[in-house]
């Protein structure tokens, strides 16, 4: 199908999203501003006779199946800057800004377990679908269908409000995560969970899915309790089939830590990949103020025979260690395989100063291999985030990254050397 303008499409997804999710708050204005006349006039009980008092109906409860709309948005601005040693010339260095994400949707229930949720990005010059899918949930299992994330990792799938930095680790970016269209399942009992699903490739603004690749995915999360020590084990695994994609070259990538740059210091060639087989191993405790985690993830592309770099057979990997603390009385939360939404124990305005949280991440990409060079990175990074209230955050990033075999090459044709990279970011959401 055509693909729509950038302007087309920002005013067809607000069309679709807007009205829903303004629909609750003109609702309450709609009743707040009503005329006296028009309003329902309760009876004083006090007024009414004892025995007419004693045979009133029950209370009404609300029930666990009635319908209920929810309007979702979040807005989250980056100011950034990157700083490569003054021989080496890139564009987009320097201090910039970008508007990150701007999401606007709805999450909906409709009773006995079948919710759906519809949201967009509104950021991007083209805009499109974030999460569009509907799903059935019981005690202890539950079927999604839509565009959805697929159990990648554990920096991947929790949300991008609650991770510990600004940006995921290089190998979520480098490896392509992203949500894809498919069908998924869940099992969980106790400390056990168990995910899988099928998939084919993103929705791209309001048009179909652009290619026939099929992927398959798996996830086992053990999740138990030591004492005052929450713990989290996973490993995953996970193979595509790009089909036709396969003509179209693919490149493994990542940037410096923000994206108020489109430079990339490390990249592979253009590779025409036919398949992609991944594996990752994850782990992470939190107790108390503190948490520390880890993961690692190996890509194996499958190229494409007679063309080149076919006989090199790549094994790509990248993977992160991190530690983090509270410096105020706060914990970081843990559930369903994911790290959730800090909510200060003392927010700002009410007798504190909110959660205030420092943490600390040594990050590594590796894409060399045999007949090409990708260049390694390796970085090491500390944020700040504070969170006055549960909705809103600001975090503050730092990091040195170190390059080996650089894609881009100093005036002296050195390879090796340090970028500095900083960004700030402010976020709220509903």
């Amino acid at each position: 199908p055509r693909k729509a303008t950038p302007i087309t499409s920002r005013l067809l997804l607000l069309t679709t999203l807007a009205p829903l999710a303004l629909m609750p708050t003109a609702a309450l204005a709609a009743e707040e501003n009503a005329p006296e006349t028009s309003k329902i006039r309760l009876p004083n009980l006090n007024e009414v006779p004892l025995e007419v008092q004693t045979e009133r109906p029950p209370k009404k409860t609300e029930s666990k199946n009635s319908f209920e709309i929810r309007p979702r948005w979040r807005v989250q601005y980056d100011v950034g800057k990157v700083s490569p040693p003054a021989n080496v010339t890139a564009p987009d260095m320097g201090t910039n800004d970008i508007l990150r994400r701007a999401y606007l949707g709805v999450d909906v229930k409709f009773g006995g377990g079948l919710s759906a949720r519809v949201e967009g990005d509104m950021a991007t010059a083209d805009p499109e679908f974030v999460d569009a899918y509907v799903a059935y949930d019981t005690k202890h299992f539950n079927i999604t269908a839509g565009q959805q994330k697929m159990f990648q990792s554990l920096d991947d799938m929790t949300s991008d409000l609650n991770t510990s930095f600004a940006e995921r680790a290089a190998f979520v970016q480098a490896f392509g995560f992203t949500r894809r269209l498919g069908l998924t399942s869940t099992y969980k009992k106790d400390a056990l969970m168990l995910q899988g699903g099928l998939s084919t490739e993103p929705l791209i603004g309001l048009n179909d899915v652009k290619s026939n690749s099929l992927a398959a995915h798996g996830r086992v999360v053990w999740a138990p309790k030591m004492g005052d020590a929450q713990v989290h084990l996973a490993a995953s695994a996970h193979w595509r089939d790009r089909n036709d994609l396969a003509n179209t070259g693919l490149r493994y990538r990542a940037r410096p830590f923000v994206r108020t740059t489109d430079t990339r210091f490390v990249s592979t060639p253009s590779l025409r990949v036919a398949k992609e087989l991944g594996y990752g191993v994850e782990a992470g405790a939190v107790m108390n103020r503190f948490h520390a985690t880890g993961e690692a993830f190996w890509v194996r592309p499958d190229i494409v025979s007679g063309t080149a770099y076919s006989t090199t057979n790549p094994n790509l990997w990248g993977g992160y260690a991190e530690v983090g603390m509270f410096l105020t009385n706060d914990k970081r939360p843990y559930k369903g395989g994911t790290w959730g939404t800090v909510k200060p124990k003392k927010a700002f305005g009410s007798g504190g100063i909110g959660a205030l949280q420092l943490n600390a991440r040594y990050d590594y990409l590796d894409l060399n291999s045999a007949g090409f060079k990708g260049g390694k990175q390796t970085a090491l990074l500390g944020s700040l985030v504070w969170t006055p209230i549960e909705q809103v955050r600001f975090s503050a990033n730092y990091g040195r990254l170190n390059y080996k075999d650089g894609v881009i090459a100093a005036s002296n044709g050195d390879r090796d050397y340090h970028v500095n990279s900083m960004l700030f970011r402010f976020q709220v959401f509903y």
